[in-house]
């Protein structure tokens, strides 16, 4: 199966050095990647980042997947920096998320409709982990940005989308985890390990029956990569490889891109 690089985004982290984002993002717009995506997190801001590729691109979307609502970025807050930092609203989604308690799914709900409100023109993603946020995600907002399954898990994914929201146009994004190489097997093997003992992620594998590194795409070659891919690309509406690379250089995060190439 060959590879449809125009059906996947780019998600790199939130943390990426602004001038390796000026390089890399023209980059994944030339290869035709649809959207480049920046997680969010208390030391790196997201929009800051996007504001950047925003200046070295004319026509991807960019995306943030996903801003957390509980203490990291409040959305009143998310709203003053895509202002203030003059984001291009025909371009951008906004994706949030929540995990602390007294109620997650009420502080996402509340965030969307003040994020409709307030960005009318900007679509909204919940990232989403449980079936009830989930399902919060694809009646309320525009889509869910799902994380770490297989291309089976995938396919449950969407039969639950179908069944929580049988009436409406709500996508399904999935970042798939890929790495290029022995560096980067290394770096994946981490990654998987610190998702592996975040609780809410090892009682989703528990339930789901699988292992972090099985809904990965470690690869030694650009062949392997895009077949990894392509098990996804005909599965959810928006998969995302999301970038996983032994050394953050350009170098690095151009083989992924460059693998994607038929």
């Amino acid at each position: 199966m060959s590879l449809d690089v125009s059906r996947f985004g780019f998600g790199i982290v939130g943390a990426t050095p602004h001038d390796l984002v000026r390089e890399l993002a023209p980059m994944v717009e030339q290869a035709g990647f649809n959207t480049l995506w920046f997680n969010h997190t208390t030391q790196a801001n997201a929009y800051e980042a996007i504001a950047v590729a925003a200046q070295v691109t004319t026509t991807i979307r960019l995306a943030t997947g996903v801003t957390n609502l509980d203490g990291v970025m409040p959305t009143r807050e998310i709203i003053a920096n895509v202002r203030d930092l003059d984001l291009p609203l025909d371009r951008l989604i906004i994706g949030i998320g929540a995990n602390q308690p007294p109620s997650p799914l009420r502080s996402v709900s509340e965030a969307i409709g003040v994020l409709k409100d307030e960005l009318p023109s900007v679509p909204v993603v919940v990232g989403a982990l449980g079936p009830k946020m989930r399902a919060l995600g694809v009646q309320q907002s525009q889509g869910v940005l799902l994380n770490w399954l297989t291309p089976a898990g995938a396919e449950l994914a969407m039969v639950d989308r179908a069944q929580d929201a049988p009436n409406t146009d709500a996508q399904v994004a999935l970042y798939i985890r890929c790495s290029l190489g022995a560096e980067g097997r290394i770096a994946m093997q981490r990654e998987a390990h610190r998702y592996q003992n975040i609780a809410s992620y090892k009682a989703n594998f528990g339930r789901l029956g699988f292992s972090a590194m099985d809904a990965a795409v470690c690869a030694d070659t650009s062949t392997q990569i895009r077949e990894g891919l392509a098990q996804y690309q005909s599965v959810v509406d928006q998969p995302v490889l999301r970038a996983i690379v032994g050394n953050e250089t350009i170098a690095d995060y151009a083989s992924l891109v460059d693998a994607c190439r038929n």
